[in-house]
């Protein structure tokens, strides 16, 4: 009989801490799967501000060429301007 009882508690304490490992193991998985999805976050407003800087470096490219044509175009209007007074 207390071979049995013996038995019994062993089992009992190998399956406690089989379930203590297990309930960690959760753990560990759950604060991967969340620490992931902040990365997943981090990565997505990330590729947003590259976007945004992208875009607005196209209009600063389109702006910078239409002030380096402004002394022509400004030329221009006046020559026109000059050419109405005369």
């Amino acid at each position: 009989m207390d071979g049995h009882r013996r038995l019994a508690a062993q089992v009992r304490a190998e399956a406690q801490a089989l379930a203590r490992e297990a309930e960690l193991a959760d753990r560990r998985v759950q604060a991967i799967l969340a620490e992931r999805n902040e990365w997943q976050s981090r990565k997505e407003n990330a590729a947003s501000q590259i976007a945004t800087i992208e875009t607005r470096i196209v209009e600063v490219k389109t702006e910078r060429t239409e002030l380096e044509n402004a002394p022509e175009v400004f030329a221009e209007k006046r020559s026109a301007l000059i050419s109405e007074i005369e």
